[in-house]
């Protein structure tokens, strides 16, 4: 196992547009790190650096204390899975398997018993004849996973192996995942889009936006806590509730609601969770329209129009109300958050 610190890495592939921008970041060893965010904000680009697929522009690489920025590939020990299963289609389970061990040289004694460990603790014991295309697509994914584990690297990068994979496979590989990094402990540095991957598998989670690091933490301190109105939004199942400050003051929705030392002068947006928002009776709290109801099973999400604003509400499914329903939303002040208008959390 090791640790993999990046020191001011920057990357610039377009002059105009940097796809890393002095990203600096501590995973510790054996930790399961997640880079969270939308498309184009420089997930995989970290990934390549640290398995040396691409060079930095600046900044420094370093597993555990070894500086490794103008290292090849083969010289990290570190293994990478990619969202393309990358398996060959001519090789059999057990020859895909196999395959790392050989071109590192390793004797055939040696290989057999690695491979057997890992085609165990992946449950591939019985398709190890198979060729890829007699496979479901969760269990080739688990041989493109049993390839990186045979090699015994200091590191894994994975980058979003699950998102070819139908809801009910990601669910299942979610849990297979945590389960394997919890039984092997090895550093696992992993990219998604999807924030609920990140916070049901990540120790950590490292929000990137444009290029540049926007927050870290835990999935907890991440989601009471937003550094940033973009985390705000970004994390949770909806976002959070983002709306203009002016609509919680004086002539707002909520201004003549909130007590005056709830308010923030500087603030130029003020959030709150779906799931901290309340529906009461029309004629109490702010007014607004029900918009759209969408039900969960246990718990639907109902969109309200308050003040000419967009919100959602997390409720039980029980008696919900219907579209074009004037209705109530009313929170608890503490639950709020604000942001300046730099976008910054407001203490």
């Amino acid at each position: 196992m090791a640790s993999v610190s990046l020191e001011r890495l920057s990357k610039i592939y377009d002059q105009r547009v940097p796809a890393l921008s002095e990203l600096s970041l501590d995973i510790p060893d054996g930790a399961f790190t997640v880079l969270l965010g939308p498309s184009g904000c420089g997930k995989s680009t970290v990934l390549r650096l640290v398995a040396g697929l691409d060079l930095p522009d600046s900044g420094r690489i370093r597993l555990d204390l070894r500086d490794v920025t103008r290292l090849p590939p083969g010289d990290r020990d570190v293994a990478m899975v990619f969202q393309h299963y990358a398996l060959y289609p001519h090789l059999t389970v057990r020859e895909n398997l196999e395959f790392p061990l050989r071109m590192r040289r390793v004797p055939p004694i040696q290989r057999r018993p690695r491979l057997l460990q890992v085609a165990e603790l992946l449950q591939l014991g019985g398709l190890l004849d198979r060729l890829p295309s007699q496979l479901s697509g969760g269990q080739r994914q688990r041989v493109a996973l049993g390839r990186a584990l045979v090699r015994e690297p200091r590191a894994f990068l994975l980058d979003e192996p699950l998102s070819n994979l139908d809801a009910t496979l990601r669910a299942e590989l979610r849990s297979e995942l945590s389960r394997l990094h919890q039984r092997v402990g090895t550093t696992m540095l992993y990219v998604t889009h999807d924030q609920i991957e990140a916070m049901t598998m990540a120790d950590r989670i490292a929000v990137l936006r444009a290029g540049w690091l926007e927050q870290e933490g835990t999935p907890a301190e991440l989601y009471d806590a937003p550094a940033t109105s973009f985390v705000a939004g970004f994390i949770g199942a909806p976002g959070m509730n983002l709306l203009p400050a002016q609509t919680w003051r004086e002539g707002g929705v909520w201004g003549d609601l909130i007590p005056a030392a709830w308010r923030r002068d500087r603030a130029d947006q003020a959030g709150v969770r779906p799931e901290a928002l309340r529906l009461v009776p029309a004629g109490q709290g702010a007014a607004a329209e029900v918009t759209l109801v969408e039900r969960f099973g246990a718990d639907a999400l109902v969109h309200l129009s308050a003040g000419g604003e967009q919100l959602v509400v997390r409720a039980a499914a029980g008696a919900l109300p219907s579209r074009g329903q004037p209705i109530g939303v009313a929170t608890e002040w503490a639950a709020l958050h604000w942001f300046g208008p730099d976008g910054r959390r407001l203490p």
